[in-house]
């Protein structure tokens, strides 16, 4: 099976750092493009909101997506980079399984432990299970 596009899942954590390392060992070679795609978490109306809710503000998101996009660059693969709202698994297979075609899903694994997991579920096994084409978790 030929690479020739990547989708490559980034949200600032070491892991898809690596996630994103690991697609450009995996592009170049194969002449591929990329696309980064940073998924927004939102909770749906019925799910409970904290107050102090964990969410990235707009300069953090802008930053960690530059420093992504200057890895990218320097590694001189052709790349696009993509940001949507709402459920990350269910954008991140949605994309991989649009247009354009892509013959990889690269993510990063967050190590979540098995309590958060249950509760918050987890983007990299939702994309393992519902992808159609390879997924490549990162550690």
């Amino acid at each position: 099976m030929a690479i020739s596009n990547i989708l490559v899942a980034i949200d600032g954590s070491p892991n898809s750092i690596r996630a994103l390392k690991m697609a450009i060992q995996i592009a170049k070679p194969a002449n591929a493009k990329m696309t980064m795609v940073h998924a927004i978490y939102e909770q749906s109306n019925t799910e409970f909101r904290a107050a102090d809710a964990d969410v990235p503000e707009r300069d953090e998101i802008h930053h960690m997506i530059q420093d992504a996009e200057k890895i990218v660059q320097e590694s001189g693969i052709p790349f696009a980079t993509k940001i949507v709202s709402g459920n990350t698994g269910y954008h991140i297979v949605k994309m991989a399984h649009g247009s354009p075609k892509f013959d990889l899903v690269v993510l990063g694994s967050r190590g979540r432990g098995s309590i958060k997991e249950m509760f918050f579920g987890s983007t990299s096994n939702y994309v393992i299970h519902s992808s159609k084409i390879p997924v490549l978790v990162v550690k």
